[in-house]
């Protein structure tokens, strides 16, 4: 395997879902730095201090990894630590160049961490002392993002209503459950409607299944609670399962949103499918 691959080869992906507060995108910013920055999940501001060079003796020094001091962090996932004054080595982009001494905002992915730390590039910019026009770039950069994914599972919904769950239950099924290691553990959720944003709704309430299970692959999705109040997408056929079929589910995490979240489901369902 070739020096330049091995980084690629051991790294492991950082968490993609940033937890950052959101506004809408800037006047004039460019789709590629969006994109890189929707791409990212390591955002600096750092210093080159050497090309074709290594902090750490598992990635072997080639003409793509630098060597760059961080001089400030503009994000990161909660797991990492802050490495703002510590030099890390990053491997750039296929054709990249730089030199020593030049200012850039990193944008960065994966990474190793043992007695160093080394990322890799998804793209850059020249970077100023002032950062707080990139720190907006970054956060609106998810936050159209995050719309865009919100949107694309409004679409998907039977039904999207506004309530409060009256009550939560194991669920009762007339098929026979079938025994796996990724049993969702179903539960039965009733909920007393107060808006039906989406489809048609003659009943006060709806029942739905959610995975009670915190199996791997259930953990992320919806646990509804007595008395908790929000918005529910609600899907039916979602999950092929023996005894749901036309029963509403929520599986995905974005099937919940706060209830002040509704001007926003609005806005995206006003936007359609496409």
């Amino acid at each position: 395997m070739r020096p330049a691959l091995l980084i690629v080869a051991l790294f492991a992906l950082l968490p993609s879902s940033p937890g950052v507060a959101r506004a809408n995108p800037p006047q004039g910013m460019t789709e590629s730095v969006e994109q890189q920055i929707q791409k990212s999940s390591y955002m600096f501001v750092g210093t080159v201090q050497k090309t074709n060079a290594s902090t750490m003796p598992t990635v072997p020094a080639n003409d793509r990894t630098v060597v760059v001091h961080v001089d400030e962090v503009l994000y990161a996932p909660k797991t990492l630590a802050d490495y703002t004054g510590r030099d890390v080595t990053v491997q750039l982009r296929e054709g990249s160049n730089v030199k020593a001494g030049d200012r850039l905002a990193f944008f960065t992915n994966g990474g190793m961490f043992g007695a160093g730390v080394a990322l890799v590039e998804v793209g850059r910019v020249e970077a100023g002392q002032d950062t707080r026009d990139l720190r907006r770039q970054i956060v609106q950069a998810f936050q159209k993002k995050d719309d865009e994914d919100l949107r694309k599972r409004i679409a998907k919904a039977s039904l999207i209503v506004a309530g409060k769950v009256l009550k939560t239950g194991q669920a009762k099924f007339s098929e026979h459950q079938p025994l796996t290691e990724h049993d969702p553990q179903w539960q039965e959720a009733e909920i007393a409607i107060d808006v039906v944003q989406k489809g048609q709704l003659a009943a006060r309430t709806v029942s739905i299944l959610f995975a009670g299970s915190t199996d791997t692959m259930w953990f992320r999705s919806p646990k509804l609670k007595d008395g908790e109040e929000g918005i529910w997408l609600l899907h039916k056929d979602a999950v092929k399962w023996p005894g749901i079929k036309d029963r509403y589910v929520v599986v995905d995490p974005l099937d919940f949103q706060p209830r002040d979240q509704l001007d926003r489901v609005k806005r995206l369902l006003a936007r359609g499918a496409n």
